[in-house]
């Protein structure tokens, strides 16, 4: 993944994708539309019901992006977008401040569409910035939105070709993933101790699951246990080479950490390999940790003591769901 090609094409919102699928005009789709009796384009009728989704994935040491798309026959439906930059990862100069200054050039260019089937959200954590944004083609303006995009290339019927959009991705390096792989690695139920109770929210980008573990006694949490699954089994012929790459920088990674923890009683950082699957856990021990160390040793940090006040964060953001 090159990040400053990265970069520019966000500048460029969701052009980066939808400018690469070099559609031309086509015959209509078999989806029910309206002609209007001038010679305007005629209207697609759909909709998200029975949908079908597909999820593609590139991935390389300064980030990801997860694109899923929901499609019926030939006919994109909608597609979700989450791009994550290891910022710490990133060649350019100021990377933080040049992925902000992206985010809100992409919110000015695309304000008419916001609440109208376009969704941005941005989140950073722990060294990891997010882009997570959403076109919904059933409640866009398609023709707007092609005059905001000039290479969005509509078809006649004002519809976008899944089959090219999904071959445009592939030349472009993504792999495309099961949709079971979410299922796979599904959270197991948590037991709580005597007396706590437990929550655990869960974000699914592609094949990584991000498991945050809350254990608590009424609003006040006890302790916090992060892991992210990392698996490559559906990588094919590459599957070695990427777990090996992987096991690597997480190695490493988790070697940082513990030592800028080093000093803070009650922070517990390691990974486990299962498989082709790899897993960073950090624990949390909220009875144990000198939470004014830890603001000195890690001023951006953001520990919430609060459960409703972190269940409302995880609420807030685009990617997170209550699974416990």
């Amino acid at each position: 993944m090159n990040t400053k090609i990265k970069l520019l094409t966000l500048l460029a919102t969701a052009g980066f994708l939808l400018a690469a699928c070099g559609q031309g005009k086509k015959e209509e789709t078999t989806v029910a539309t309206t002609t209007q009796e001038t010679t305007a384009a005629p209207t697609t009728v759909y909709s998200l019901e029975d949908a079908q989704k597909a999820v593609f994935e590139t991935i390389s040491v300064s980030g990801k992006d997860t694109v899923t798309l929901y499609y019926k026959d030939d006919v994109l439906l909608k597609q979700e977008i989450v791009t994550k930059f290891i910022v710490s990862k990133m060649e350019e100069k100021n990377p933080l401040e040049l992925l902000k200054k992206t985010a809100q050039k992409t919110q000015e260019k695309m304000k008419d569409f916001i609440g109208k089937g376009f969704e941005l959200k941005t989140d950073y954590k722990d060294d990891v910035f997010i882009f997570a944004y959403s076109f919904d083609y059933t409640k866009l303006d398609m023709q707007k939105l092609n005059e905001s995009i000039p290479d969005l290339n509509l078809r006649d019927d004002n519809t976008i070709s899944y089959s090219k959009y999904k071959d445009s991705l592939v030349q472009q390096g993504y792999k495309e993933k099961q949709t079971t792989a979410a299922k796979e690695n599904a959270v197991q139920p948590v037991q709580a101790p005597e007396g706590q109770e437990v929550a655990v929210f869960r974000a699914t980008l592609g094949a990584e699951v991000t498991e945050y573990i809350v254990y608590h006694k009424g609003d006040t949490i006890t302790k916090v246990v992060l892991k992210t699954h990392r698996n490559f089994e559906k990588f094919g012929n590459a599957k070695d080479t990427l777990l090996k790459q992987e096991k690597l920088f997480t190695e490493e990674n988790v070697k940082e950490r513990k030592e800028i923890y080093r000093s803070v009683d009650g922070v517990s950082i390691s990974y486990e390999v299962n498989g082709y699957t790899i897993t960073t856990i950090e624990e949390f021990d909220y009875t144990k940790i000198d939470f004014a160390k830890l603001k000195e040793i890690d001023p951006k940090s953001q520990l919430f003591t609060s459960f409703s006040e972190m269940k409302s964060d995880f609420e807030n953001q685009a990617i997170f769901e209550q699974v416990q």
